[in-house]
Order: structure tokens, then C-alpha cells, then sequence
């Protein structure tokens, strides 16, 4: 009987960015996260004007940002007494860019309506 070889399954992405992923992906694993990022995208935001656009509570939004900017997706930059975000991380970025194409497509599929 003629053995059959078997090919060794290789991943064309490395470890690190693999876990570098998986690690984007977990913080960016709340909704309210996904929201504040995509408010993020277009300009820097104070706390104040992210939970006022949210309409949840500034500490709820601080606790997010804070768990965002230490995970290496957002800076921090204090001008006097304000405290603003930005979006620093590229796969953050680029993972949202692909939910929106994502959520237009979804949207082209169903005629235009709102899922």
C-alpha cells in the first residue's frame, strides 16, 4: 500500500501578527468599543463629547477609552484641563474599515434597509 503524503498546514500570517490580532479583536469585542473607535476615526474627541454622542455615562466611556489607550489602540493628548483621544493602532483601523464595507454590503444585500 503506497503511503500518501501529507502536506504540513502552514499559515501565511506570522505568530506575532496573528497574536496581535487576536489581541485587537478582543478588546474591540464590545460593541460600545467598536462605536467609540468609530467615532475616533474621523477626529479626536474628548471623554465628555464621547459619552454626550453615546449617551452613556463620561466614567463608563473613560473606563473603555482607558482599557483602549493601554492596549495600544488609542492615545492620550492633554491640552490644559482636556484630556482628547486619537486612533493610533493601523489593524484597529483597518479592522474597521472592513465593518463598514462589511455593514455596506449587508445593507446592499437587503435592498438599502437598516439591519
Amino acid at each position: 500500500m503506497a503511503r500518501r503524503r501529507v502536506k504540513k498546514a502552514f499559515s501565511r500570517l506570522p505568530d506575532r501578527a496573528l497574536n496581535r490580532a487576536a489581541d485587537v479583536m478582543k478588546v474591540l469585542g464590545h460593541p460600545a468599543r467598536l462605536k467609540l473607535l468609530d467615532l475616533l476615526s474621523d477626529a479626536d474627541h474628548t471623554v465628555g463629547d464621547l459619552a454626550e454622542r453615546m449617551a452613556m455615562p463620561q466614567p463608563t466611556v473613560s473606563a473603555h477609552l482607558i482599557h483602549m489607550t493601554d492596549h495600544g489602540l488609542l492615545s492620550r493628548h492633554r491640552r490644559g484641563r482636556t484630556v482628547s483621544y486619537r486612533v493610533i493602532s493601523p489593524e484597529a483601523a483597518v479592522l474597521l474599515e472592513a465593518i463598514h464595507r462589511q455593514a455596506l454590503a449587508d445593507l446592499s444585500f437587503q435592498g438599502g434597509e437598516a439591519i
